[in-house]
């Protein structure tokens, strides 16, 4: 497998010899390719949240929702 991502004349290319990738996997390979070509962490990370990232929001929203509720996570 290969991802490749062109930009302004620079180019960033992730290779893999993988068959096989899941979904999050998929996403990781992308955020590290944006990460790679230079975006900042913050903003791949507003754009792809990772799986532990979504976990922590859904968290942090059931915790002000109902904090008298033992956290779950």
């Amino acid at each position: 497998m290969k991802l490749q991502l062109t930009q302004r004349g620079t180019t960033v290319t992730i290779e893999d010899d993988h068959e096989m990738r899941t979904c999050h996997e998929m996403a990781q390979l992308f955020r590290d390719l944006l990460l790679a070509h230079g975006y900042h962490h913050k903003s791949v990370e507003e754009a792809l949240p990772t799986e532990d990232a979504i976990d922590d929001f859904i968290a942090e929203a059931l915790d002000r929702e109902m904090p008298f509720v033992d956290n779950i996570y």
